[in-house]
């Protein structure tokens, strides 16, 4: 793990070559998404290519004014992809809710899944599809 951003009570840091990953603690708001965004685009300048994987296992749920933007901007996102591992029910309802319209419109790569690994796989799988699709 190299460089770590606290956020609040949520910490953000990068790791190679291309990931960053946010474990959160309480309420995931906009605030926390602003934050990070912040982050994301120094990252952005340097590194074109960026995955997230967000540990949602401390997290108390989603903010209704993060859930009310997610509904309004689905597709919004400077990452590559997103996974979300360790959510609540709540938060996979609302995640799932997203995932099918950023699929419908084809914008982003988006997936809720159980584990670390899982969510992990799932990156390298995205990586590979997408130095599969350079290489042709």
């Amino acid at each position: 793990m190299g460089v770590m951003w606290t956020l609040g009570r949520s910490k953000l840091w990068f790791e190679g070559p291309d990931t960053l990953r946010l474990a959160v603690v309480g309420v995931f708001d906009l605030a926390l998404v602003e934050a990070s965004r912040a982050v994301t685009a120094e990252l952005l300048a340097r590194q074109p290519t960026l995955y997230l994987i967000a540990d949602l296992r401390q997290s108390s749920g989603l903010s209704p004014e993060l859930r009310k933007a997610l509904a309004a901007h689905p597709d919004e996102s400077p990452y590559t992809g997103i996974v979300l591992f360790g959510a609540s029910l709540p938060v996979r309802t609302a995640g799932g809710t997203r995932s099918h319209a950023t699929v419908a419109r084809g914008t982003l790569s988006f997936a809720l899944v159980e584990t670390e690994e899982e969510a992990k796989a799932w990156v390298a799988a995205l990586r590979e599809d997408a130095s599969v699709m350079r290489a042709s």
